[in-house]
């Protein structure tokens, strides 16, 4: 995830959701990227900053599987099973406020 202005894409939380460690920049992601655990934080959105990242990416190529596992487990902490349900309770309990 290459971005330069970005809030928190959704594609990083699907690939980690789906076990998959993640490569992005400091500017997106890096609220749930643990560099070196869950995956890779390029330090700037830059094509030499990508390139290094993707670097460690390949030289842990034997710990991608053990990675994308943390990462999972580290997003379903942040991420609820049901976020529309818990979405469509929020507004429930605001509407029986009213």
């Amino acid at each position: 995830m290459p971005s330069r202005v970005e809030g928190l894409p959704l594609v990083i939380v699907e690939a980690m959701l789906c076990g998959r460690p993640v490569v992005a920049t400091d500017v997106a992601g890096s609220e749930i990227v643990e560099d070196g655990v869950t995956g890779f934080l390029a330090d700037a959105p830059t094509v030499p900053s990508m390139a290094r990242a993707l670097e460690r990416l390949w030289e842990h190529r034997h710990n991608l599987r053990m990675m994308g596992e943390v990462a999972a487990k580290s997003i379903r902490k942040c991420v609820p099973a049901d976020p529309v349900g818990v979405f469509s309770h929020k507004i429930q309990c605001l509407l029986d406020g009213i």
